[in-house]
């Protein structure tokens, strides 16, 4: 059976080639999913986005595919990245801003349609699924038995460190990811083997979040499998043995050291006088205006700081450079002020009572189940996100795969409500449907 079908509404041109598109740029974003938490050949997974990219972009152009713009996000996500676009007028680095605005937020919206319409079959949303928890799975392992094995380094060794373009405190955006996701399909598969895998990978890479030894990792694990876990004598068990696991190792002495605490002050109390001083549009959308010192001078913020947070005795040296927020309530005012803030609140506000719309009144179990888990997982991303910077590659498409997970979810349950609707017949009684977290026999083509 064809991946899709095609929609010839020209038929001038000839169908074959878009055929291969079609198929092309569902291959190509399946590996784009799966390098992503790999730090490794970051050209390889540049090439199978932006290919995927135009050739969506052309597809689309043409009249070949028909694109929803009119999903529970798209409002949130356009009012968004205009008040961002407007802002590129004030930005203090406005070539920086316009590149970071096209190449981090559009290039993730776009990336987000094009899950949205690639994987829109309970089939394909469950094999997007399935594609996170295999890399994260092979990441884990593999980076476990180098990082302590080959190398040699002792537990108390932050997993990660002098990872390139990996680090530490971002490794646990995909590791507690890939393990809500592995703790969330133990309750539809029904192979042994399956279960066998799923069960390793949640072990795996709930051992690499902990041994990150981030205080916003462990903290998104007990929120974010709070939401999710129907057994709540199985998550205290969880939470317990992480508990005790760090209790009887030497991580007690990172987690506990006061000066990590006053390290995260400092970036803090600085942006918020960036935030007083630039309330509105913001310092603009690039990255590398807050490192430049010729555009956000140090000398004039420094002195305005507490000085608890600039004594030596309280906090490393090298601590004492802003470099980001590591926050992203900070992040976003930062850049984009206020309103952006709000904005972007706007958007969690309207996936989050989706979200919950969708868990309450979904109409099987498949529904409801993954309305469930993408709450918990964005409660992991906002979690996780208010103690570490969200503004890498790596997690924004984590991010938006989330937002893209929703979505599907959302046009599923009006697919599963347009299905009951067509299959009642006289005497109140409906045609046999699907059994409640059931996958679909087949992947229906799009047609016109």
């Amino acid at each position: 059976m064809k991946f899709f079908s095609l929609e010839n509404t020209r038929p001038d041109i000839e169908p074959p080639v878009f055929e291969i598109m079609h198929r092309v740029i569902l291959i190509l974003i399946w590996l784009f999913i799966f390098h992503n938490p790999f730090p490794i050949v970051e050209s390889v997974k540049e090439i199978c986005y932006y290919t995927a990219a135009v050739f969506f972009l052309v597809l689309v152009v043409t009249g070949k595919i028909t694109v929803r713009f009119d999903t529970p996000l798209a409002l949130p996500f356009a009012l968004y990245a205009g008040w961002v676009l407007f802002g590129l007028f004030f930005a203090l680095d406005k070539p920086g801003s316009l590149h970071d605005f096209g190449a981090h937020l559009l290039k993730n919206i776009w990336l987000y349609y094009i899950l949205c319409y690639y994987f829109e079959s309970r089939e394909r949303l469950m094999a997007l699924g399935w594609t996170v928890i295999i890399a994260a799975f092979i990441f884990s392992t593999v980076s476990l038995t180098y990082f302590y094995g080959y190398l040699g380094h002792k537990i108390i060794t932050r997993f990660g460190t002098g990872f390139p373009r990996a680090q530490t405190n971002v490794i646990g955006f995909t590791t507690v990811f890939a393990s809500l996701l592995a703790y969330h399909y133990l309750r539809f598969e029904k192979d042994t083997r399956g279960r066998i895998f799923l069960v390793a990978a949640l072990v795996i890479t709930m051992a690499a979040s902990v041994l990150t030894q981030s205080r916003g990792t462990l903290l998104a694990i007990v929120v974010s499998f709070f939401l999710l876990s129907r057994h709540k004598i199985l998550y205290a068990a969880i939470v317990l043995s992480m508990i005790g696991f760090i209790l009887i190792s030497p991580m007690r002495q990172v987690i506990g050291d006061p000066k990590t605490y006053y390290s995260r002050l400092y970036p803090a109390f600085f942006s918020i006088e960036l935030i007083k001083d630039h309330p509105l549009t913001g310092t603009g959308y690039s990255l590398d205006a807050l490192k430049n010192h010729d555009l956000i001078d140090p000398q004039i913020y420094e002195p305005r700081l507490p000085a608890a947070v600039k004594d030596p005795k309280n906090i490393w040296p090298h601590s004492m450079v802003f470099i980001l927020p590591h926050s992203m309530l900070l992040n976003i005012p930062v850049r984009t002020g206020i309103p952006g803030l709000i904005l972007y609140g706007y958007i969690l506000f309207v996936f989050a009572k989706e979200s919950w719309r969708l868990y309450r009144k979904g109409s099987d179990t498949f529904i409801r189940s993954w309305a469930l888990f993408c709450l918990a997982a964005m409660s992991m991303h906002v979690t996780k996100g208010a103690f570490e910077p969200v503004d890498t590659a790596m997690v924004e498409v984590i991010l938006f795969s989330i937002f893209a997970m929703l979505t599907i979810t959302s046009c599923q349950e009006e697919s599963a409500a347009k299905d009951t609707a067509n299959t009642e017949i006289p005497g109140g009684r409906t045609s046999p449907a699907t059994a409640p977290g059931e996958l679909e026999p087949a992947l229906p083509d799009k047609q016109n």
